[in-house]
């Protein structure tokens, strides 16, 4: 995680298991796990910014919880580069038991390659990158209008769900992505938009998390080792 970003100031917690034998969401390498709210043009989470002045023409500002300069430039090499940085629980509001602050982000932030601006210094427009199904024979859940899409693989040695929520293209309807659908591993099935995809929204990127069954129902799972260690595709 980059330092300072957990929930009241705490870090994250290693986990090492790989839960799924999947395909990387993606369709095209190369791709960057990291951070979109606490790195370049990010919102910090909606909990403040304070302006450090120009690099040439373009603003600089932090976050007033972590701490590294940024540019407000969605484009700016930082958010295009390894290493990958996990940030399942990253400041946010949602519970999450196995984060030291008791809540996080639930899942992990993926950059696809590459970001098209509309003009120098801004954001990064959306739908240029395919996402695609994560296992072998995963059906689908999803209503009409809904943002979420679930995936669920249901195998003698696996039992898993992928949630893609909000950032993947609104064709979704078009293209008919709704429940009873079986998706293949591998295959297309929206594309990387961005949170509630409006204007001076979150940046380009898809949010990709995993639950597991438990006797106290679904429980988010870091799936920030299985992506880093994809087993097929």
């Amino acid at each position: 995680m980059i330092a300072g970003t957990g929930f009241k100031g705490k870090g994250g917690r290693a986990d090492y298991t790989v839960y799924s034998k999947m395909r990387f969401p993606i369709l095209d390498a190369p791709a960057y796990a990291n951070s979109q709210s606490f790195m370049n043009l990010g919102d910090c989470d909606s909990t403040g910014r304070v302006s450090v002045g120009m690099a040439g023409r373009v603003p600089t500002y932090r976050c007033r919880i972590g701490g590294p300069t940024l540019l407000k430039d969605e484009s700016a090499s930082g958010n295009y580069a390894y290493p990958w940085r996990d940030n399942f629980c990253e400041h946010r509001y949602f519970d999450v038991g196995q984060c030291p602050g008791g809540f996080g982000h639930q899942g992990q932030d993926i950059r696809p390659s590459s970001c098209k601006q509309r003009f120098e210094g801004g954001g990064c427009e959306p739908y240029q990158h395919d996402v695609v199904g994560g296992a072998r024979g995963n059906w689908l859940l999803r209503s009409s209008g809904q943002m979420p899409v679930y995936l669920f693989v249901n195998a003698p040695n696996e039992h898993i769900r992928f949630r893609y929520p909000a950032h993947v293209s609104r064709q979704l309807d078009q293209e008919a992505v709704y429940s009873g659908r079986i998706l293949k591993e591998g295959e297309e099935f929206g594309k990387v938009g961005n949170f509630f995809q409006r204007e001076r929204a979150t940046t380009y990127h898809l949010h990709f998390d995993m639950q597991v069954p438990t006797k106290y129902g679904w429980v988010f799972v870091n799936p920030y080792t299985t992506l880093w260690l994809p087993t097929s595709g």
